[in-house]
């Protein structure tokens, strides 16, 4: 579902946000979130609109968090389709939480840094590049590499839950 829309996504919320790096870092998040969700992910009716609004909703937090996307792009956000909408509250559970917490005190020591710079602090791919003193592509592939370990420890937990 998400390999389909990726670049509609990255090119709509380019266009809404005004910033492209934001836009891939939103789209991104996306990713995360809907893998997190495992097979329920594949239950959704309409996924297209669910992407959009599983985005809308993370620059919404974002926006919250940091108080930097700009009214317009929420606002711009806001006509994506709601009729089929799932909900995201029960995404992880407290134990998931505790291994994906441990999946990425796991990762090599760069890595780690890249994704918690990026995840948790909400620097942009080249603000971390600069601060870390490697190019932007390092740092996406350092972030790409963590989003893969935390699906598979994902899916390894789905997979003891069956």
């Amino acid at each position: 579902m998400f390999e389909r829309y990726y670049k509609e996504l990255v090119g709509y919320f380019s266009r809404t946000l005004r910033d492209t790096e934001a836009a891939k870092d939103v789209v991104q998040e996306t990713y995360l979130r809907i893998s997190a969700m495992g097979e329920r992910a594949d239950a959704v009716l309409e996924p297209r609109a669910f992407l959009y609004q599983t985005a809308k909703r993370i620059i919404i937090d974002e926006w919250r968090k940091n108080k930097h996307f700009t009214s317009v792009a929420l606002h711009e956000a806001e006509h994506v389709s709601h009729e089929h909408e799932e909900p995201l509250e029960h995404l992880l559970s407290s134990n998931r939480m505790k291994t994906l917490h441990q999946t990425i005190n796991a990762l090599p020591p760069r890595c780690k840094e890249a994704f918690k710079l990026h995840k948790f602090d909400g620097y942009s791919h080249k603000e971390i590049a600069e601060m870390m003193g490697i190019s932007k592509n390092a740092v996406e592939k350092h972030i790409i590499k963590a989003l893969l370990a935390c699906k598979q420890s994902v899916d390894a937990m789905q997979k003891e839950e069956l």
